[in-house]
């Protein structure tokens, strides 16, 4: 009887550290507002870095390698975001260009978040009066090595405002 008393504790000690050793490697889910800041952040940064900027070093901090964005039926990936912010400065200037985004859906998932928004863009060229933009859009997110980035979006182009 006493091996039985001991063995039952000695299983119960084991099995309440393998409980928290995996309470440690599964941090908690987060919470619907830090998913949306996350999603919001994300997508306000790489247009306002990528897009306004134009600067092609931006693009690693917001994308994965295999980003893609499916746009009216064109495909970007990185090199051709890059590709096409290179003709763009080769034409001497660059647009203003002022985002602002209307989110209307934020999920969350371990470690994905998806959104769904309307993207709003005023385009003010060099030596021209301001067209205003919009586009709905759909973007997945992804965390690697505890970075959130984004992994691909869809975009549908609304026309001018």
């Amino acid at each position: 009887m006493k091996k039985l008393l001991i063995s039952f504790f000695l299983l119960s000690f084991i099995a309440c550290q393998q409980t928290t050793e995996v309470s440690k490697n599964n941090p908690p889910a987060l919470t619907k507002a830090e998913a949306e800041e996350i999603a919001q952040d994300l997508i306000q940064g790489a247009f306002d870095d990528i897009w306004s900027a134009m600067d092609s070093t931006k693009i690693w901090k917001y994308h994965t390698n295999d980003f893609l964005i499916c746009e009216n039926g064109m495909v970007w990936n990185n090199d051709s975001i890059v590709n096409y912010q290179n003709s763009v400065k080769q034409q001497g200037s660059i647009p203003v260009r002022k985002n602002r985004f209307d989110f209307f859906k934020v999920e969350h998932t371990d470690d994905v978040i998806w959104m769904a928004y309307h993207n709003y863009a005023s385009i003010t060229p060099e030596n021209g009066p301001a067209s205003n933009y919009s586009w709905l859009e759909s973007a997945v997110a992804i965390k690697k090595n505890d970075e959130w980035k984004i992994q691909i979006m869809h975009s549908t182009f609304n026309g001018n405002r």
